[in-house]
């Protein structure tokens, strides 16, 4: 038998059955937003106070036109550095060029240590 529609009639069991993958599925949706949510504000709070790990040191040595040996040479080898000293091997340097940069990449290996 069917609907005035042409549908065959729901049968009440699976009616039930769908508004609850539905809301199960809606709920599933809201966690996810949630915690992507979540995840963006821890990633981003505090950003400023955030550790480099070793391979986004290795980047930004790289990108101020230095090599990893004459970041080694300067803070491992050498008298302890301040704040400002360190942060020259984390940022575009007025002293360093494109060239260096690319120069950096040539004769070291490129990949993260």
């Amino acid at each position: 038998m069917t609907s005035q529609l042409g549908r065959s009639p729901i049968c009440p069991s699976q009616s039930a059955a769908n508004k609850f993958s539905n809301a199960f599925t809606r709920s599933a949706q809201l966690l996810l937003i949630a915690v992507l949510c979540l995840g963006l504000f821890f990633r981003f709070a505090n950003l400023d106070q955030k550790v480099y790990w070793v391979d986004e040191v290795a980047t930004a040595v790289r990108v101020s036109g230095f090599t990893l040996k004459e970041m080694t040479a300067d803070v491992v080898d050498g008298p302890e550095l301040s704040i400002a000293q360190l942060q020259k091997y984390q940022y575009p340097n007025a002293q360093r060029t494109t060239v260096d940069t690319v120069k950096s990449l040539i004769t070291e290996d490129s990949q993260h240590p």
